[in-house]
């Protein structure tokens, strides 16, 4: 399984399950239940993902070939506002009663931090996929009228 992990302000790490940035700014890995439950659990750690990686491979996990590092592509820069110490979010709400809201939601981050800002694009995601779901549902209510 694979997830994303974000380095501001525009990287996003494609990584495996398992895979941690840590606070502290180096990297982790703790063996899923899932992978390999036939070897005693254990925990890796390195300065950098390519070092953990590294340590990995040496304890025989497999790295998936999906991993990657790419540039983040904002696909909808009207809708998340990322500056250097918080991500904002527009989304457009719809109420049983057809009525359309705005409201901007902030998300917080230290730049500086790979965990803050990860907590912070996550959430920043999750809103705009609950904003697709309440489209949904209204254009549904509209058709059902």
């Amino acid at each position: 399984m694979m997830k994303s992990i974000y380095k501001y302000p525009d990287i996003v790490i494609h990584t495996m399950d398992g895979v941690h940035a840590e606070d502290d700014g180096r990297w982790s890995y703790h063996k899923p239940k899932d992978v390999m439950p036939q070897k005693k659990a254990f925990m890796l750690k390195a300065r950098t993902l390519d070092g953990l990686y590294k340590k990995m491979v040496d304890r025989g996990v497999s790295i998936d070939p999906d991993c990657s590092v790419s540039k983040f592509v904002n696909k909808t820069p009207s809708k998340l506002i990322i500056s250097p110490v918080s991500i904002k979010v527009r989304v457009n709400i719809v109420d049983e009663a057809g009525v359309f809201t705005t409201p901007q939601l902030l998300f917080s981050f230290d730049k500086e931090s790979i965990v803050s800002f990860t907590k912070a694009m996550t959430n920043a995601q999750k809103v705009l996929e609950l904003e697709a779901v309440n489209r949904r549902l209204a254009n549904s209510l509209k058709k059902s009228k």
